[in-house]
């Protein structure tokens, strides 16, 4: 049995929909739908010129995938606000 989540993306705040357009254009369409489309943008803020950017994941195993060295999709995410902010930005979780 697949599990698909389908987010309303109308409700996303405007920030977070442009990196969610770029990530669709850089990552595989169905992990941006599995590992993507299910986290939620927190918090931002700005911290020594650097965008600190707090993505709520739906639970541990999400954080896991998106960290793990291999998928490095936490760098790409942040390379993502990087392009729309033009700032440097680090993603928590």
């Amino acid at each position: 049995m697949r599990i698909t989540h389908t987010a309303d993306r109308s409700t996303w705040p405007e920030l977070w929909q442009a990196v969610y357009r770029i990530l669709e254009q850089t990552i595989v369409p169905s992990q941006v739908t599995t590992w993507v489309q299910p986290l939620e943008m927190a918090e931002n803020r700005e911290e020594n010129g650097e965008l600190v950017i707090i993505l709520k994941a739906p639970g541990p195993m999400w954080i896991d995938w998106l960290t793990d060295d291999h998928n490095n999709y936490r760098a790409k995410i942040a390379d993502a606000f990087t392009q729309v902010t033009g700032k440097r930005c680090e993603i928590q979780f």
